[in-house]
């Protein structure tokens, strides 16, 4: 056989090799392709979440509710004779839950002996467990009624103080109370705010800042100002005002005469001037 020969037939049996391996689907009767069906896979139903309930603030309780004896306790002052505690007021501290101690001249000696006091005061208050500090108190006007006479600026009676204006009454009761604070006292039973309308009084005269409520007022404001200035609560006196009765309250019930529209344009003033403060 020719070598051409010998190609063409190479070259046929290649041909049918090829053809006898394409898939039949080439082919016009080819078979029906087999569908394939794809199922979805299902999406989980979307839950709605329950709205988010907005948090109420609830109301502070406030403080624990006062028995009333504890309560009738706090609302009470005591004092006591001499230089050391007494039995009788430790037991009021103690077991009657007294919250106020007025102190005397006749309980101290010096400025020392003050600080020395009011510490041990405010420890036998710990000691009771009060609801609220002891409160140490002072009758401490100035001029006349002056309770500690060391390590506090003294001042004049109300009536000479008030010269300096409201001012100058705002900084001399400033300074008298830095040094009642430093010493422990928390309260003073001061200014007076009395007007002096009646010259028959036995007890305000220059203990008041005189008799006009339009120059009164701001001059009991001052001092109640100066006693914050220096730490220390004030205590206006002696409501509903003394000015305008005679004699001595402290020996015989006073009674003053006047009406209450006259009693709400004069004495009523000052008081409500030194509230305001």
């Amino acid at each position: 056989m020719s070598p051409v020969r010998r190609f063409l037939v190479r070259a046929a049996l290649v041909v049918l090799l090829v053809l006898s391996a394409l898939p039949s689907t080439l082919g016009p009767n080819r078979a029906a392709p087999t569908a394939r069906v794809v199922r979805p896979t299902p999406t989980p139903a979307a839950t709605l979440a329950p709205a988010a309930t907005p948090s109420v603030a609830q109301p502070d309780a406030g403080p624990t509710p006062l028995s009333l004896d504890v309560a009738v306790g706090q609302m009470m002052a005591a004092s006591f004779g001499g230089p050391s505690i007494t039995d009788g007021l430790r037991h009021l501290i103690l077991d009657q839950k007294v919250g106020t101690v007025l102190i005397f001249s006749d309980n101290f000696t010096d400025a020392t002996s003050l600080l020395r006091l009011t510490t041990q005061l405010q420890r036998l208050g710990r000691e009771a467990g009060l609801p609220a500090p002891l409160l140490v108190a002072v009758d401490e006007e100035g001029g006349r009624v002056m309770r500690i006479h060391n390590g506090v600026a003294a001042l004049p009676s109300e009536l000479e103080l008030g010269a300096r204006g409201p001012q100058g009454v705002r900084e001399a009761v400033a300074a008298m109370a830095s040094g009642l604070h430093g010493l422990g006292i928390q309260l003073d039973l001061a200014p007076v705010a009395d007007l002096r309308s009646n010259p028959a009084d036995a007890v305000i005269g220059d203990r008041s800042f005189g008799g006009d409520p339009g120059l009164v007022g701001p001059l009991v404001a001052a001092a109640v100002n100066g006693l914050h200035d220096g730490g220390v609560a004030a205590t206006l006196k002696h409501f509903p005002g003394l000015g305008g009765a005679a004699g001595d309250p402290h020996s015989a019930m006073p009674s003053d005469g006047e009406s209450l529209a006259r009693w709400a344009a004069t004495q009523a003033r000052s008081f409500a001037a030194g509230i305001d403060a």
